[in-house]
């Protein structure tokens, strides 16, 4: 099979024929339809920054959406010819292990994920792929109604779920998401308006895509910069939960005006990545404010989206994938990393 791999940092990926995976013990392997390509990844295959990385030369690529070509002989429920969302998020069962989740065909989270990353080295950068059987979840006729390349976007939608979900989300609340208009800001907004949100506050630096989620729902939504953190304050104030989506930043001014936006009681869920981390003890102890966070989500998470598809509350048609060939994974990756994308509204896919 062709497969685009990576050999060494800040080398570009090289298109290659390799031997087909076998399905070994647990595993599945998978005809890739399409592969999630990480705003992130041009940087972290350039320079992993401590992160461990799988043994190279390895097949990269994150969220995969695939028909299941062949089953180890232990593996129940899956069978030839249903098409899955493989979920890229593994780590060891056993309690006595040490903290080893990892990404398959990314990186770990910590030294220990070199052993797992090791065992499951190869992402969707390639026509085929095995995983372990329980990273696999069945689309069902939910999921036969999207195109593959945006169901590539199950991470993002699957993490903001998952924080919606910590943040003790219950119709009609009110939530409020900062770094709204990245893609994993986008995906929550839709979430949360899908969910039953009584009232959305997207905050996010461009006027552009928040104009778009304000048409979404205009009675729902309200958008507001996060440049002006004392608008936001006034905008958001009463909101039951916090969904901090902005990632790696060191200026503290919108998540300080968000906290103190929240309700007594409310809760503040950090998924963005990191950064500066204000936070008044008092303040916290007098509101009785819950700040927690929140990393990706767990397997039942995918079954909840998709009925949330099937049914219609969650409508996808808003969401674009750019799609690249197997031979342009390099452009593939340098597109997604560009800031001036079409903002969350878009990600990149790997088709081969």
């Amino acid at each position: 099979m062709r497969a685009a791999r990576h050999h060494g940092n800040g080398e570009p990926l090289r298109l290659e024929t390799i031997a087909d995976p076998k399905p070994g013990a647990g595993a599945v392997v998978v005809r890739v339809l399409a592969t999630f390509v990480s705003p992130s990844m041009k940087a972290i295959l350039a320079d992993p920054g401590g992160y461990p990385m799988p043994p190279a030369p390895f097949v990269p690529g994150m969220s995969v959406v695939g028909e299941v070509e062949a089953v180890g002989k232990d593996v129940q429920g899956l069978s030839p010819g249903m098409r899955v969302y493989c979920d890229p998020h593994i780590a060891s069962a056993n309690l006595t292990a040490p903290p080893d989740g990892a990404f398959i065909g990314y990186f770990g989270f910590t030294p220990a994920a070199s052993a797992i990353l090791a065992r499951w080295p190869d992402g969707g950068f390639a026509e085929k792929a095995a995983f372990p059987a329980e990273c696999l979840t069945p689309l069902g006729d939910a999921g036969h109604g999207v195109e593959p390349a945006v169901l590539t976007r199950l991470g993002h939608i699957g993490t903001g779920h998952e924080a919606l979900r910590r943040g003790g989300f219950e119709a009609g609340r009110s939530v409020l998401v900062t770094g709204a208009t990245g893609l994993l800001g986008v995906s929550t907004v839709l979430l949360a308006l899908a969910m039953g949100a009584g009232r959305v506050i997207a905050a996010g630096r461009r006027a552009d895509v928040l104009a778009r989620l304000h048409s979404l729902a205009p009675r729902h939504v309200r958008a507001v910069t996060v440049a002006d953190p004392v608008k936001l304050t006034e905008e958001a104030r009463g909101a039951d939960i916090l969904v901090e989506c902005m990632g790696r930043t060191q200026d503290a001014s919108a998540l300080t005006a968000a906290i103190a936006a929240l309700r007594p009681g409310g809760s503040a869920v950090l998924v963005g990545g990191g950064g500066a981390l204000p936070l008044n003890y008092g303040d916290l102890l007098m509101r009785d404010l819950v700040v927690r966070g929140s990393l990706w989500f767990p397997r039942r998470a995918i079954a909840d989206i998709l009925a949330l598809i099937g049914t219609g509350a969650l409508d996808l048609s808003t969401i674009k994938a750019r799609r690249f060939s197997l031979d342009q994974a390099n452009d593939a990756i340098a597109a997604a990393a560009l800031p001036e994308r079409a903002g969350g509204f878009e990600h990149c896919a790997v088709v081969p």
